[in-house]
């Protein structure tokens, strides 16, 4: 059964990430995180680096 997160992006809109996708996370210097997919795709989510983690690893 794959594992889903609910992410907001920047332009507000709800997606649900099936986290087996996810590539890599990237940190701004601000703290905040981008997620790049297996497929190259990005999803900037306005979000800080903890709160990610903790919605990863629930």
């Amino acid at each position: 059964m794959a594992n889903f997160i609910e992410i907001i992006d920047n332009d507000d809109t709800v997606k649900l990430i099936n986290v087996d996708n996810i590539s890599y996370v990237k940190v701004n210097t601000m703290a905040i995180c981008s997620i790049v997919m297996n497929d190259s795709s990005e999803i900037k989510t306005g979000i800080d680096k903890e709160t990610l983690i903790k919605k990863i690893n629930l």
